[in-house]
């Protein structure tokens, strides 16, 4: 689970690229990608009650397998892949928008210009007592890619529920500290065990 929120009286155009895996990590194994679309490759049209999203006059995508989960009055929120996030935002800065990610073709993006809040997520299915790790790379942009730095306007984090809880707000969430830094790609980890049911 990751969520993100954005300080309330501040409202721009925002831009997200994120990879997260979660991965099984027998202190001896290398480490197995449990996640489907754990990178972030494969994007399906995002609706919202069965009706195609366009911001920009650009479709918006959502990844496969993951589940988005907007708080109320996030309604500006849009999502896109990377690629296509930087195309839709690339007139409103006058500039080419790069597509950001680390790895891979594609990462989930995503773009405001009021207040927002929500959640992505995904359930896996893991080993009671066996060790896990949940990690990734993530990167906001207060106002674009190369715009005004802001550290106090944008916040993330990631966290897991080793109790098999579904929901981001269950209390056996185990979560990183949020982090409000902006203009650079961070790399929030978890490591628990899992003691679910």
């Amino acid at each position: 689970m990751r969520t993100y929120r954005h300080h309330p009286q501040l409202a721009v155009a925002v831009a997200l690229a994120v990879a997260v895996l979660l991965m099984a990590q027998p202190l001896s194994v290398l480490a197995v990608n449990l996640l489907p679309n754990g990178t972030f490759e494969s994007f399906t049209a995002y609706r919202v009650d069965g009706t195609l999203q366009i911001w920009n006059n650009f479709a918006e995508y959502s990844a496969q397998s993951w589940t988005l989960h907007e708080a109320d009055g996030s309604a500006g929120l849009h999502f896109m892949d990377s690629y296509t996030l930087g195309q839709s935002i690339a007139p409103v800065y006058g500039l080419t928008i790069p597509n950001h990610r680390i790895e891979g073709n594609r990462s989930q993006g995503f773009g405001s210009q009021s207040s927002f809040s929500f959640v992505m997520s995904q359930t896996v299915t893991v080993q009671n007592g066996a060790d896990y790790a949940f990690g990734g790379k993530i990167v906001t942009y207060w106002k674009g890619p190369g715009g005004e730095v802001n550290h106090a306007a944008m916040f993330k984090r990631i966290g897991i529920d080793p109790t098999g809880g579904r929901t981001a707000d269950g209390a056996g969430v185990v979560w990183t500290d949020w982090d409000g830094t902006d203009d650079a790609w961070l790399s929030p980890a978890l490591a628990v065990t899992a003691r679910g049911a």
